[in-house]
This record gives structure tokens, C-alpha cells and sequence, in this order.
């Protein structure tokens, strides 16, 4: 697998960095009736991008959190019900105190339309994003490095 590991890690890199930015900037402005959001359309897109980088943040950190729990740079090659549970999970924990967080400070505010996660008092939309979207990631990595490492492999 060395001689794929350079284009490996570059597969990985471009999933999770731009494949995250896209699919979270996305989410984030599908989502924008879901909060109260004063400006024009330009400021409430660049909010939106800001945020979207700030969940690649995020997201490194779920990446990161995986391969310290599997012990495997590539963790995505062999995926598991229980890795998928596991980053799921976390991305819904942090997606949690990420909210209230920025509830409490102020941050930004929900507007009616937002729905609630019982007893949580955040918004089922941000917390699901953290949950699905790294699954998504996950999925592409696996699929395409899988494809990689059987051209490698073959030739």
C-alpha cells in the first residue's frame, strides 16, 4: 500500500477538507429559515462559509478521534457498524455543545421554524448535520480508497 499512500492521503485530504466545506456550506445555507438571520443575502453567505469552515474544524476533530480510537490512519478502509455508531454519536455530542454554547453566548438565535430536540433545547438540524455528514465522508473515503488500494494492488 506505500505506493498508494501518497494518493491516498491525498483522497483523504479532498474528502474530508473539501467534500466537508461543500456539504457543510450546503447544509448551512438550507438551514439559514431555521435561524434568525438579519443582513443581506452576501453577509448571511459569508456567514454561512465561516461557519462551514469552522465545521471542517469539527470534522478533523471527528477524523482524528476515530483514528486514535481504531490506531488506524485510514480507519475508513475497514468500516464498521461500530465505528459509524461511534462517529455518528460524537458528531451529535459535539454538535450538542457546540449549540448550547452558542445559544448562551449569543451567537445566533433560533427562529420558530427550528425544531428541538427534547429536553436539549438545540436544534435538531445543526446536530444532525455533525451526525450525518461525517457519515457521508466516511462512506466516500471508504468507497474510493477502496477502489485505490485494488488498483495499486493489482498493478
Amino acid at each position: 500500500m506505500s505506493a498508494g499512500g501518497g494518493r491516498l492521503l491525498r483522497q483523504t485530504l479532498l474528502v474530508w477538507i473539501v467534500g466537508g466545506l461543500v456539504s457543510n456550506f450546503a447544509w448551512e445555507m438550507l438551514q439559514s429559515r431555521l435561524y434568525v438571520m438579519p443582513g443581506s443575502l452576501e453577509q448571511h453567505a459569508w456567514g454561512c462559509f465561516l461557519a462551514s469552515l469552522a465545521d471542517v474544524g469539527i470534522l478533523a476533530g471527528l477524523y482524528g478521534f476515530l483514528m486514535l480510537l481504531t490506531r488506524e490512519r485510514y480507519w475508513f478502509l475497514r468500516l464498521s457498524g461500530l465505528s459509524l455508531l461511534l462517529l455518528a454519536a460524537t458528531g451529535f455530542s459535539v454538535a450538542i455543545l457546540v449549540e448550547r454554547r452558542a445559544l448562551e453566548r449569543g451567537d445566533w438565535r433560533y427562529a420558530p421554524a427550528m425544531p428541538l430536540v427534547p429536553g436539549l433545547g438545540v436544534g435538531w438540524s445543526p446536530v444532525l448535520q455533525m451526525a450525518l455528514i461525517p457519515l457521508g465522508l466516511a462512506w466516500l473515503s471508504h468507497v474510493w480508497a477502496r477502489r485505490t488500494v485494488r488498483e495499486v494492488e493489482s498493478g
